[in-house]
């Protein structure tokens, strides 16, 4: 509990191995050159409380790492800010975890170069799912070049939300290379006319919108007949959308 790491882009802050029943809190990572902090990188682990955490990049040269990188299952996430790590938080493998209230973004400061990416968002991710089961609760990826990058089955995301930035022209907001959503209460914001709402790899994937907003802002007619919650529909729906003037970044 407590306390700040910092990796000066030398190091990963924190491995977190061979543990069960442990509680992560109240912390600062920065700068970590491979991870913020690592859950189960070489060993084995299960059931980690990690809440009240805050993940932070602020120098050069560590494009590619993972704020908070993870394989254990049955954990819970609670109270999560990842901040310029290329990866904000990736739940790599298991499942059964729990995630609720985490932001994950990356500054949306003018780049050096004009009309290029900053170096913190190139093939940026906010949340990278790989696990099974995961339940994601009022989370909410900002500036990712990717905001949802799920691959796990039954997979459950619950009024979470995806805010993009004009920069990054080419962004997806839900990415799926295999698996299934439910998708209940997302809400999705399209700034560029390049963006993209939802790509799939894998023909069986699976994603399943209910009640969600995926206009240009609140408000507006509703989505319509209740039966087309079909990704098909959503990215019909998203490809009609003009951008509004309230998306400004």
């Amino acid at each position: 509990s407590g306390g700040i790491l910092d990796g000066c882009g030398l190091a990963s802050c924190l491995a977190l191995d061979n543990f069960a029943h442990f509680i992560l809190e109240k912390a600062t990572f920065n700068n970590g050159r491979t991870y913020g902090v690592g859950v189960e990188t070489r060993g084995r682990g299960y059931e980690l409380i990690a809440r009240d955490l805050y993940f932070h990049t602020s120098i050069p040269g560590l494009e590619g790492n993972t704020g908070l990188y993870s394989y254990g299952g049955d954990s819970h996430f609670i109270d999560i800010i990842s901040v310029n790590y290329t990866i904000g938080i990736h739940l790599a493998g298991r499942g059964s975890n729990r995630m609720s209230r985490c932001h994950v973004w990356g500054v949306s400061t003018r780049p050096l170069v004009k009309d290029q990416v900053p170096e913190t968002l190139k093939e940026s991710v906010c949340f990278k799912i790989d696990a099974t089961d995961t339940v994601m609760r009022d989370c909410y990826a900002d500036t990712g070049n990717i905001g949802f990058w799920m691959n796990g089955w039954e997979e459950r995301m619950e009024c979470c939300s995806y805010a993009g930035l004009r920069l990054l022209k080419d962004s997806v907001v839900i990415r799926q290379n295999r698996g299934s959503i439910w998708a209940n209460g997302f809400y999705a914001r399209k700034i560029s006319k390049d963006s993209v709402l939802y790509t799939y790899v894998n023909k069986d994937s699976r994603i399943r919108w209910d009640d969600d907003c995926l206009l240009a802002h609140f408000g507006g007619a509703p989505k319509g007949d209740m039966k087309e919650i079909t990704a098909q529909w959503a990215i019909k729906t998203w490809a009609a959308m003009k951008i509004s003037d309230f998306n400004a970044a």
